[in-house]
């Protein structure tokens, strides 16, 4: 996947970003970091009873949907500031 990724030609300088998050993401998946803190969370969330689990949901879900509308109410502020968002899409589907 990695050498995909290096030999994609990002297709305006909008998209640069995106081929260095591509392989930023390779590395980070393929680290023993990332298998050994993933083998921890597990070991943890075993250990974790029922009702604290779903109180730490409820939790995380509430401060998910807070955020999201504030992003949301943000982005359709900043949509009507730009051009059209589709074509940075538009471009990239063409690159691949």
């Amino acid at each position: 996947m990695r050498d995909h990724v290096d030999a994609w030609v990002p297709p305006s300088k909008d998209h640069d970003g995106l081929k260095k998050f591509m392989l930023d993401q390779i590395s980070a998946s393929s680290s023993d970091w990332y298998v050994n803190y993933h083998t921890e969370e597990l070991a943890k969330w075993k250990k974790m009873d029922n009702i604290t689990w779903l109180n730490m949901h409820i939790q995380n879900l509430t401060y998910d949907i807070d955020y999201h509308q504030d992003k949301i109410t943000k982005e359709n502020i900043s949509k009507k500031a730009q051009g059209d968002p589709n074509e940075w899409v538009r471009l990239l589907k063409e690159s691949l």
